[in-house]
């Protein structure tokens, strides 16, 4: 039997969870592709988070270190977020902040 899908509604008020950082990247090895990097938790039990790969032209390690970067990324922003909230902020700024607040509920996956 399968799931129905999720209301799109109810999906934006279950909780975004993932993987804790921190993460680190491992040149991926007997897989026959050249360039591929594994992605992986670096602390506690190892777990793959993704593995990146692609055409001879594709930053294939810069978008490792990306993926890697993301749960500190996350973390800054929501404490740059925190820090300004309260602050009254001028025009340029409201545009930052709301690319930022965009960005966080686009890896918590409210948008």
């Amino acid at each position: 039997m399968t799931a129905a899908p999720l209301n799109n509604e109810y999906a934006k008020r279950l909780p975004a969870t993932h993987t804790p950082g921190p993460w680190m990247m491992l040149p991926e090895t007997g897989t026959g592709r050249v360039g591929q990097f594994c992605i992986l938790t670096k602390e506690g039990p190892r777990l793959d988070i993704a593995s990146t790969y692609g055409w001879p032209d594709t930053p294939i390690e810069a978008n490792a270190r990306l993926i890697v970067a993301a749960p500190d990324l996350l973390a800054a922003a929501k404490a740059v977020v925190d820090a300004c909230n309260p602050l009254p902020l001028k025009s340029e700024q409201h545009i930052a902040f709301a690319h930022l607040t965009n960005a966080i509920n686009k890896a918590e996956g409210r948008s």
